[in-house]
C-alpha cells in the first residue's frame, strides 16, 4: 500500500490527483455514455435516465443509512487505538448490515413498484423498468458495506482503482447497449454502474485480506452496528433528504416548463455533481476518516481542516474556468448543439458550486466530531431552500430561476457553517482560507459576466487564468519541496 503525508499542499494534491484522476476517468466513461443518449434519445431521453437514476438514488440512499461514513469512522477510531478485535468486528457488522438492509429495501422496492412509477414519476408505463431498477439498489447498499471497510482502512489505490474500473465496463456495456437497442438500453444504463462496482469492491476488499468472515452476530456486533446506525441515520436522512427536494425540482421544472427543460436541468446538475465528485471523492476517502482518527488533538485538526479546504479551492480553479468561460464548447462536447441553450444555467450553478465545494469538508468536520442531528439540520436546510427557491423563481426566471437558487442557498450555507464550527469546536477558518474560496469566486462571477459581453474575450481571459494558476501550483509545491512553506 501506498502512503501519502497529508500535511503539506503537496500530500493533498497527490491524493487529489490519483483520486481525482480515477474519478475524471469515471466522469469521462460517464459521459461517454450520455454522449450517446444525448445523441441518439435527445433530452427527453436524457431527462427519463435522469429520473430513473434518481428514484433509485433515494432508494439505495434510504437502504445504506450512512453506513461508508460510519463504518468508515468506526473503522479509523478503531485503528487508531489499536484495537484489532474492534477492527475485525467493525467488518463483521458491516457485512451484517448491508445484507440485511439490501434484502429489506430491495424488498420493498420492488413490492411498490407501481405506486413508485405512478406516484413519483407520473409515469405508470415505466413501473417495469422500476421493478428491474431493484438489481440496481441492491447491488449499491452491497457496495456501500465493502467500500466503507476500504474508506476506514485509507485504501486511495483500491479505491482509485474500483472508481476507473468500475465506470469503465459500465461504459461499454451502456455503448453497446445503445448501439444495439437505442431507447431499449436506458435499463442497463442504470443498473450496470453499481453491478460493477460492487463486483470491483468485492474483489479488492478480498484482495487486500480484509473481507468480513461469515460469523454469526453477537451482542457485540448489535452494540457495535448501534453504534454506527445513530450516526449513519443522520448521514442516510440528509442525503435521502437532498435527493428528495432534487427530485421536486425536476418535477418542478417538468410542471413548469416541460420534458425538454428537465433534460438540460439534467445535463446542468450532471456536470456540476461529476466535476465536484472528484474533488470531494479526495475528502470522503481519505480526510474524513484522517479528521476522524485526529479530532482529540485541536491544533493538528485545526491545520489539517484549513490545508484541505485551500487545496480544494485551488485544484477546482481549472473546472471553474471551464464552465464559466468555455461553458458553450464544454456543453456541446459533452452533449450536442441542443443542451447549448442551458449556457446560462450552467454558469449560475458554477458560481453556486463554488460554495458548494467550500461547505463540504465542513460538513465531513461536523460528523467526525459526532455532531450528526446538527448535519441533519444543515442538509435539512439546503434542500428546502434550493427546492423553494426555485419554485419561487421559475416562473418567473425559467431555468435561470434554478441557478439563482442554487447560488443563494449555498452562500447562505458557507456563513452558517462558519457560525457552528466557530461555536461547537471553536474552529475559524484562516484569512488565507478565506482569500482562496474569495478569489475562486471573484473568478466565477467575473468570467461569466464577461461571458455575457464576449464569449471569445470570456475565452481569452480563461486560459490566461489557466496559465496564472500552474504557475501558482508550481511555485506551491516547489517552496513545500524546498521547505520555505509556512
Amino acid at each position: 500500500m501506498t502512503t501519502y503525508k497529508t500535511d503539506s499542499y503537496h500530500g493533498i494534491f497527490r491524493i487529489i490527483s490519483l483520486l481525482g484522476t480515477a474519478s475524471v476517468l469515471s466522469v469521462v466513461f460517464g459521459l461517454i455514455r450520455m454522449k450517446f443518449a444525448a445523441v441518439l434519445l435527445g433530452p427527453i431521453g436524457v431527462g427519463i435516465i435522469g429520473l430513473l437514476q434518481n428514484v433509485s438514488g433515494i432508494a439505495t440512499t434510504l437502504g445504506d443509512m450512512g453506513m461508508r461514513q460510519s463504518g468508515a469512522r468506526a473503522i479509523s477510531r478503531a485503528r487508531a487505538g489499536g484495537d484489532e478485535n474492534g477492527l475485525r468486528r467493525v467488518r463483521e457488522t458491516l457485512a451484517w448490515m448491508g445484507i440485511a438492509l439490501a434484502l429489506m429495501v430491495g424488498g420493498a422496492f420492488f413490492l411498490f413498484r407501481n405506486a413508485i412509477a405512478l406516484r413519483l414519476l407520473d409515469q405508470p408505463d415505466l413501473a417495469n423498468d422500476v421493478g428491474w431498477l431493484t438489481i440496481g439498489v441492491v447491488a449499491t447498499i452491497l457496495a456501500a458495506a465493502l467500500t466503507a471497510i476500504l474508506n476506514g482502512y485509507q485504501r486511495v489505490d483500491e479505491i482509485g482503482r474500483i472508481t476507473v474500473m468500475s465506470a469503465l465496463l459500465s461504459c461499454i456495456i451502456s455503448v453497446a447497449a445503445f448501439w444495439l437497442w437505442r431507447d431499449q438500453a436506458i435499463l442497463i444504463v442504470v443498473i450496470s454502474a453499481p453491478v460493477m462496482l460492487l463486483c470491483y469492491s468485492a474483489w479488492y476488499v478480498a484482495k487486500i485480506g480484509v473481507f468480513p468472515r461469515w460469523v454469526r452476530p453477537t451482542a457485540a456486533h448489535l452494540a457495535t452496528g448501534s453504534g454506527m446506525l445513530k450516526l449513519g441515520v443522520y448521514v442516510m436522512a440528509s442525503a435521502l433528504l437532498l435527493s428528495a427536494c432534487e427530485f421536486l425540482v425536476r418535477l418542478s421544472i417538468q410542471r413548469e416548463l416541460g420534458v425538454v427543460e428537465v433534460g438540460l436541468f439534467a445535463a446542468a446538475w450532471t456536470i456540476g455533481v461529476y466535476y465536484l465528485n472528484f474533488l470531494m471523492i479526495a475528502t470522503s476517502t481519505e480526510f474524513f476518516p484522517r479528521i476522524s482518527a485526529g479530532m482529540d488533538d485541536h491544533v493538528a485538526r485545526d491545520a489539517a481542516i484549513n490545508l484541505q479546504f485551500q487545496s480544494l479551492c485551488i485544484a477546482s480553479v481549472p473546472v471553474v474556468i471551464a464552465l464559466t468561460a468555455f461553458c458553450p464548447i464544454v456543453l456541446q462536447i459533452l452533449y450536442s448543439k441542443q443542451f447549448v441553450v442551458g449556457t446560462s444555467l450552467v454558469r449560475l450553478m458554477a458560481v453556486g458550486d463554488v460554495f458548494r465545494l467550500s461547505i463540504y469538508p465542513l460538513g465531513f468536520v461536523l460528523l467526525a466530531a459526532s455532531h450528526g442531528r446538527t448535519y441533519f439540520l444543515m442538509k435539512l436546510f439546503e434542500g428546502l431552500a434550493f427546492a423553494a427557491l426555485s419554485a419561487l423563481l421559475l416562473p418567473r426566471f425559467g431555468l435561470e430561476g434554478v441557478g439563482m437558487a442554487h447560488i443563494v442557498t449555498f452562500t447562505a450555507l458557507f456563513c452558517i457553517y462558519q457560525f457552528l464550527l466557530r461555536r461547537f469546536l471553536r474552529f475559524s477558518l484562516s484569512p488565507r482560507s478565506l482569500l482562496c474560496v474569495s478569489t475562486l469566486a471573484v473568478i466565477a462571477i467575473a468570467l461569466s459576466a464577461l461571458a455575457g459581453l464576449s464569449e471569445i474575450l470570456a475565452a481569452l481571459t480563461g486560459s490566461l487564468l489557466v496559465v496564472g494558476w500552474l504557475i501558482l501550483v508550481m511555485r506551491l509545491l516547489k517552496t513545500v519541496r524546498t521547505g520555505h512553506m509556512d
